[in-house]
């Protein structure tokens, strides 16, 4: 996976990124490197940072870099090229070229292997678009059902417009684009293994809302009534008046610390099956209306 953490501020744009990256097969660990870069300069004010898959596999033993398509698409752009059309543009770029097909076979075999590692069996794999849809029979003869979602390519675009105005879009491909701050929206956006940040900024982790106790809450109070009264217990960070370097160092500071939860843990005891990500150099670029971007480390 990853972690990728995105502060606008009123003075710039932060875009902080570790660099570990982790090659699975089958949900299980196969190798791991801390040299990948994740964070690309798409034109002088506008970078692209990538968390999730980032390999296309063509053929056995033969991969497409992401990384490639994003700097070959980056060529593609001027400065004049604004955030909302580098998103969507890279989203097409991107799209065109994801495997569906081979990444629905990977898909298949992984469910399997895990299935047959809980001693189940699957059924039936019925395909979707962007996901599988499975039945499994356990040994006492009970029968499970769920869905599993492709392995998406999850990239962050943020920068300035020519009116020097901020944006930062997140992209699921396949999935859609979504715009995660507007206009000089200041605060902090991430993408990739961001549970440990979600406890530090927003003061919950999104998954107890699967519990038996939340799930008993919602059927009589929506989700978004819910997350409102629980988000009474975040940090009160005041955005608007964060200096850059101040957003570095809590982008910095976000990443160290679920490296260092990652170490001291294995995922979480309703979820253990997630294999820690995080780690390596911390890569930080920042971007100014001004000096455009720059690298600090």
């Amino acid at each position: 996976m990853t972690l990728i953490v995105n502060i606008p501020t009123y003075e710039g744009i932060v875009v902080a990124a570790d660099s570990k990256q982790v090659q699975t097969q089958n949900g299980m660990l196969m190798r791991a490197s801390t040299n990948i870069t994740k964070i690309f300069e798409i034109n002088n004010k506008t970078i692209a940072s990538l968390a999730g898959l980032a390999f296309f596999e063509r053929t056995p033993g033969r991969y497409d870099n992401v990384a490639d398509y994003i700097n070959e698409y980056a060529q593609t752009t001027d400065d004049t090229t604004t955030v909302k059309e580098i998103a969507q543009g890279l989203y097409q770029y991107i799209l065109d070229r994801y495997p569906i097909e081979k990444q629905m076979e990977i898909a298949e075999e992984t469910l399997k292997t895990q299935a047959a590692m809980a001693g189940d069996e699957i059924i039936s794999i019925t395909r979707f678009c962007q996901s599988l849809k499975f039945k499994a029979q356990d040994n006492e003869g009970n029968i499970k059902e769920g869905y599993y979602n492709l392995e998406p390519v999850n990239i962050m675009v943020s920068g300035y417009n020519e009116n020097n105005e901020t944006e930062v879009y997140e992209m699921r491909i396949p999935g859609s684009i979504e715009l995660k701050r507007g206009p000089n929206d200041y605060g902090c956006t991430w993408i990739g293994q961001g549970d440990v940040v979600a406890r530090l900024v927003l003061g919950y982790d999104g998954r107890m809302l699967n519990t038996p106790i939340f799930q008993e809450i919602l059927q009589t109070h929506s989700q978004e009534e819910l997350i409102g009264q629980i988000r009474n217990v975040e940090y009160n960070v005041s955005w608007n008046l964060l200096p850059l370097q101040d957003a570095i160092d809590m982008a910095v500071f976000l990443i160290k610390t679920t490296e260092t939860m990652q170490k001291f843990s294995c995922g979480i005891i309703g979820e253990n099956t997630e294999i820690p990500a995080v780690g390596g150099p911390i890569d930080v670029a920042v971007i100014t209306k001004n000096d455009g971007i720059k690298w600090i480390n």
